[in-house]
């Protein structure tokens, strides 16, 4: 359970490309003191650019070293700038699914059921949940730097700032449109509708839930259960149960390779796996990243 390894710094657009460019020209390179000049960053934001990268698991600490795990050598071959919405889902889904390295955002999306709030009441349902399950209770300060970094992250402003679009403080995980900032009245309001994502999108969703409780995947489930899955695309996503759905009915329609289907088993509502591991579902999600990036 980790809380600031970002150094307050939301995820930047370019963190990532950088700290794959850089662990693959150097797998030692965090450990050097210099690393921050090498990144052309300040030294937080190199601390902050290496817990982004453990945080989406696009590299594992070694001894003395980081090294690109499989998705983070998928990512790099197919889609290193990060351009595809593709590759920011799948950067989402690891954070949402990531309680070690990313305790609040794995909170956030499985356990906080609130569709609008403020930042001082998700604190303290963050600081009670933590109380419950007895586990350690970081200072309130903590928390709150935790829970602001989480939404910083997400969170579209209303009205828009005016600000470029292509400003570098910008996190491209707002483009996923999941959470809106209110700016007068101060609330944050949760999407929980039908989201626009590729079959391989789900299908990673589902596989990395049952991977993250070390369980196999299966080669189906009810709706009815995936709807509750903790760290499942309902969660994951900010889907309702009927969201989830329409979003997966959605995603059949799509062309693609199919990997995930919906079909009814005695009045109920499964769906199937094509793939079984996360690791096979992300080659074919982020082929369609390459495309996606590839489009004249």
């Amino acid at each position: 359970m980790q809380f600031g390894g970002h150094e307050t710094f939301p995820l930047r657009e370019g963190w990532l490309h950088k700290g794959l460019e850089l662990i693959r020209e150097d797998a030692r390179a965090f450990e050097d003191e210099h690393v921050a000049d090498r990144l052309g960053v300040g030294r937080n934001m190199a601390k902050s650019i290496r817990h982004w990268l453990v945080a989406c698991g696009l590299a594992e600490s070694g001894v003395f070293d980081l090294k690109l795990t499989a998705l983070g050598r998928g990512v790099w071959a197919n889609d290193p700038y990060f351009l595809s919405s593709t590759t920011w889902w799948l950067m989402h889904i690891e954070l949402a699914t990531n309680q070690a390295d990313a305790y609040s955002w794995w909170w956030f999306f499985n356990h906080f059921h609130s569709e609008r709030f403020e930042k001082p009441t998700c604190v303290e349902a963050l600081r009670r949940h933590l109380a419950f399950a007895k586990s350690r209770v970081p200072k309130d300060e903590t928390l709150l730097r935790d829970v602001g970094c989480m939404l910083a992250c997400y969170s579209r402003p209303i009205p828009a700032l005016r600000e470029d679009p292509e400003d570098a403080r910008h996190s491209p995980l707002i483009e996923l449109g999941l959470i809106d900032h209110h700016r007068e009245s101060g609330q944050y309001r949760v999407h929980r509708g039908a989201k626009s994502v590729s079959q391989a999108v789900l299908a990673y969703s589902i596989a990395r839930a049952f991977e993250r409780r070390g369980e196999s995947v299966p080669g189906s489930v009810l709706l009815h259960d995936l709807a509750r899955l903790e760290s499942g695309p309902a969660r994951a996503l900010c889907l309702s149960p009927e969201a989830l759905f329409q979003t997966i009915e959605h995603a059949q329609g799509e062309s693609g390779k199919p990997v995930v289907e919906i079909g009814g088993l005695a009045g109920q509502r499964v769906v199937k796996m094509r793939l079984n591991s996360s690791a096979d579902i992300a080659k074919v999600a982020l082929a369609e990243s390459k495309e996606e990036t590839h489009v004249a």
